[in-house]
């Protein structure tokens, strides 16, 4: 028996800023989870990833891990996923060494199956501290052994009376932000319905419609979005989903503003500007009581930069465009999807078998000889690269016979209303107008390929949209679909888009050449809007597939969801 006098309190508790997952149908059997925190109570001994079901009033470790736990404590203990902090995966870059940055996002892949063994559908992200509790932490009021080879036993033994403290003091919001659903087994495998959320631009809080994480009121306006979409993710009882619960989150874009006081009361900083904002978010009430349930898909746009920013623009100092890509990619993109390597952003995915395309249309615009966009070149411009340009192509072409999605944070249709009077004002327009070489050309592949099962996802407008489009040409074909989401917290009316701000219900021609140096061929495009509606919130996306063809109902959540659009869509 060890002789050690105690040392400091352990403190068991879930990650500040809260965990997010990834698992595609390409994961092979595992799961992706990433965490954060502020870094402000330093390394965690370790990271525990514990077993636990829903009772029907909280979560509690599952019965399974609780029996064995009464039979054999220690190795029952040793057998769950325990991490060391500085062995798990970090985002690496230049010559850098996060692995001893507390405050470093991390991540580790796990078999998929994890919680079978233990009987769970859920596992809680929990830190293990040598040290007392912070405010409004749990902690085990115990001492804690010195350091000490003998004395494993010891230790593992006070890890277990921390977990038990902290589940003893149960408080919810801790829970919540440290929890993370599996997949189902099976739940890859095609079935008849795939539901999938979509939303975009989520403005910070302040001072007045915000909330502290440990609020007991109404939720803060700023969150109240993302809080309505974890209650479509709530179990209706132990491991049981609500009908029709989404399996995927798709965020379009702007989920940070680094640019949200346009200068006024930035951080002074360069780590703190580019620091802040993920962290604000990552602590929101709302981002911590989704990002664990499902698989979450974020593209980058103009404000994980600054505003409509693209190639050619400065950056404000004192931060470059490299360093806030950096940022993007080390939190926005640490559980997933994949980065296809360091520059490039762009990916593709399949979920549940429906393949889905993450466009960059933002790093990678470009004019002739790399200049910005002005009135001599505004023509020839264009919305990405030509990796992405044949990436995109060869996705498109690959799955013709699915419906397939390709999110883009730009609007593709319906065109901004000044573009009937005036075509060179495509040159204010920050979408897929203002880069009409790359919108014609997208448009007239479509239609030479004869494609009539694309459905477009974007974000940026705030506004929400559905439109369908049909491109024809020389007894070619394509028809096409449009859902745009508004913003998750959009607050500032002027910075809004409406319904009057576009060309709703439209029929324009355009010129494209197929062939290098070939003659430019016309294309009409009809334009019809199905449905246009305001306000914050995200939208459901409910893909209902058959043989003999397929039905896409969309619905925008508000305080009170709006009716579905139903979209045919041919087998």
């Amino acid at each position: 028996m060890s002789t050690v006098p105690p040392g400091p309190a352990m403190t068991a508790t879930t990650p500040s800023l809260g965990v997010r997952q990834w698992h595609e149908d390409r994961s092979k059997g595992t799961i992706r989870i990433a965490w954060a925190s502020a870094g402000g109570r330093g390394m965690p001994r370790t990271v525990i990833l514990v077993p636990v079901v829903h009772d029907g009033a909280k979560w509690a470790r599952s019965p399974a891990l609780i029996e064995k736990l009464r039979g054999d404590p220690h190795g029952t203990w040793s057998a769950l996923g325990r991490l060391a902090p500085r062995s798990v995966d970090v985002f690496r870059e230049g010559d850098e060494d996060p692995t001893r940055d507390p405050a470093a996002p991390r991540a580790v892949s796990i078999r998929d199956d994890y919680g079978e063994r233990w009987g769970a559908d859920h596992l809680l992200v929990l830190m293990i501290y040598d040290g007392p509790p912070a405010i409004g932490e749990q902690g085990d009021v115990r001492g804690l052994a010195a350091p000490d080879a003998a004395d494993d036993e010891r230790k593992r033994g006070q890890e277990i009376e921390a977990v038990n403290r902290f589940f003893e003091k149960y408080d919810p919001r801790i829970v919540t932000r440290g929890l993370v659903r599996l997949p189902s087994r099976g739940r890859d495998k095609a079935s008849d319905t795939v539901v999938f959320a979509l939303a975009s631009c989520q403005y910070p809080a302040d001072l007045t419609d915000g909330a502290p994480g440990d609020h007991g009121g109404p939720d803060a306006p700023a969150s109240a979005s993302l809080v309505r979409l974890s209650q479509l993710l709530a179990p209706n009882g132990p491991g049981e989903a609500q009908p029709e619960s989404p399996s995927l989150l798709v965020l379009a874009g702007d989920q940070v503003y680094v640019d949200a006081t346009a200068g006024l009361f930035d951080a002074r900083t360069r780590s703190d500007r580019l620091r802040l904002p993920y962290q604000n978010l990552m602590r929101s009430p709302g981002t911590q009581a989704v990002f664990g349930l499902l698989p979450v898909a974020m593209v980058l746009d103009d404000h994980e930069l600054v505003d409509n920013w693209e190639p050619g623009v400065p950056m404000p100092p004192p931060t470059t465009k490299e360093q806030h890509m950096s940022e993007y990619r080390r939190f926005q993109r640490m559980a997933g999807p994949p980065l296809r390597n360091k520059r490039a952003l762009w990916c593709d995915f399949a979920h549940s078998e429906v393949p889905f395309f993450l466009a960059d249309t933002r790093s990678e615009r470009n004019a002739p000889g790399g200049a910005n966009r002005h009135v001599g070149n505004w023509l020839e411009a264009r919305i990405m690269g030509d990796d992405q340009w044949e990436a995109l192509q060869t996705f498109l072409v690959e799955h013709k016979e699915q419906v397939s999605f390709v999110v883009s944070p730009s609007m593709l249709l319906p065109r901004d209303l000044g573009l009937l009077r005036e075509p060179s004002l495509a040159l204010e327009c920050d979408d897929w107008d203002g880069f009409p070489a790359s919108r014609d050309a997208l448009l007239a592949f479509l239609c030479e390929h004869d494609m009539r099962r694309v459905v477009f996802l974007s974000g940026d407008a705030h506004t929400s949209c559905v439109a369908e489009a049909t491109v024809r040409s020389d007894g070619h074909e394509a028809r096409l679909w449009s859902v745009h989401s508004s913003g998750l917290y959009c607050p500032y009316p002027f910075a809004n888009g409406t319904q009057d701000n576009y060309a709703c219900n439209e029929q324009f021609v355009f010129h494209v050449a197929t062939e290098p140096r070939g003659p430019r061929r016309p294309y009409e495009c009809d334009i019809r809007s199905l449905m246009w509606e305001p306000g914050d919130g995200f939208a459901t996306l409910a893909l209902r597939r058959s043989g003999s063809g397929h039905q896409l109902d969309i619905r925008f959540h508000r305080a009170h969801p709006t009716e579905p659009v139903e979209v045919q869509i041919p087998g």
